[in-house]
C-alpha cells in the first residue's frame, strides 16, 4: 500500500483534506494488482465566524461533508485467477490402456480462473452537522451518509457442465449493494 494526504486549515474555520490511497494485491491478475481509493472532506468552523461572535449560547457548530473510496479482497483465494490441475483417487485414475485391472493417474481441473476479477470499492458520502452548545453542556451531531458497494466478490454460482468434473468456482464481481441513513446523537 502507498498512500498520500494533504491538509489545509484557514484560521480553524475552513478545512480540507484529500487522501490516496493504493492498493496492489497478487490475489488478482497482473491486469487488476492495482486499486487507487481517493477521499476528500471539507469542514467549515461556522463558530468561528464574525458574525458568530455574539451568539454565546453556541461554542463550537461545524458544518462537515466528505466523499471517498476504498477496496477490499473479501477473502479471495490466492490462487483466484488461475485455473488449477490436481491428481486425486477416485477423481483422476482412467484406464488408459484399456485393461479392466488396469489405471493410470492423471489429473482433472480442481478449479476454474478468473483473470478479470478486481477490488470491490465502496464510495461512501457523508454530510453532518456537529455541535457544542449551552456552556458546553450539551454536544449533538446530525450526519447524512450513503455507502455504495459495487463489485462484491463471491464465488460464481453458474451451472458448470459435466465437462468440468468436481472444479470449484472462482470468485467474481457480481453484486451491488446500497445503505443510506441518518445518525443522530445528543449528549448532556
Amino acid at each position: 500500500s502507498m498512500f498520500a494526504r494533504a491538509t489545509y486549515d484557514f484560521k480553524s474555520k475552513y478545512l480540507f483534506t484529500a487522501n490516496i490511497r493504493r492498493d496492489g494485491s497478487s490475489r488478482f491478475a497482473k491486469n487488476n494488482k492495482w486499486g487507487n481509493f481517493p477521499s476528500v472532506s471539507a469542514g467549515w468552523r461556522i463558530s468561528n465566524e464574525n458574525f458568530m461572535k455574539n451568539v454565546s449560547w453556541v461554542n463550537d457548530l461545524k458544518l462537515r461533508g466528505g466523499w471517498g473510496t476504498s477496496g477490499s479482497l473479501s477473502n479471495i483465494n490466492p490462487t483466484n485467477a488461475y485455473s488449477l490441475y490436481s491428481s486425486a483417487a477416485g477423481m483422476s485414475y482412467y484406464p488408459i490402456t484399456g485393461a479392466a485391472n488396469s489405471s493410470t493417474l492423471g489429473f482433472y481441473n480442481s478449479q476454474l480462473g478468473n483473470p478479470n476479477t478486481t477490488w470491490e470499492k465502496d464510495i461512501i458520502t457523508n454530510i453532518g452537522l456537529d455541535g457544542t452548545i449551552l456552556k458546553n453542556k450539551l454536544d449533538f451531531s446530525l450526519e447524512w451518509y450513503k455507502k455504495s458497494i459495487s463489485g462484491l466478490l463471491f464465488p460464481s454460482v453458474s451451472a458448470i457442465g459435466n465437462y468440468q468434473g468436481g472444479a470449484s468456482q472462482p470468485f467474481v464481481n457480481i453484486g451491488d449493494v446500497k445503505n443510506t441513513g441518518i445518525d443522530f446523537s445528543l449528549t448532556y
